[in-house]
């Protein structure tokens, strides 16, 4: 009913790797090396952003509490920094 046309030698089974050649050099790895990428987070822009997000809340509180002078002197820093 099913046959395959690759003949299979005897001794091995289909699913089996096959053998490295003795002559190749295995002491050094083949293929895709993964290298360690690590970014530095600690840069202007992501102080900036990380000013914003904290402005926000404070923002609000300060609306909400009827200090409307400070909430938009910082809301002001916080759109110059976003420029």
């Amino acid at each position: 009913m099913f046959t395959t046309s690759k003949k299979i030698p005897a001794g091995s089974s289909p699913s089996s790797e096959p053998e490295p050649d003795p002559d190749q050099d295995l002491s050094k790895p083949k293929g895709i090396v993964k290298k360690a990428l690590h970014e530095n987070i600690y840069t202007l822009p992501n102080f900036l952003t990380f000013t914003r997000l904290v402005a926000a809340p404070v923002i609000g509180y300060w609306v909400l509490q009827g200090n409307y002078t400070n909430a938009v002197i910082l809301f002001g820093v916080a759109g110059v920094t976003d420029a």
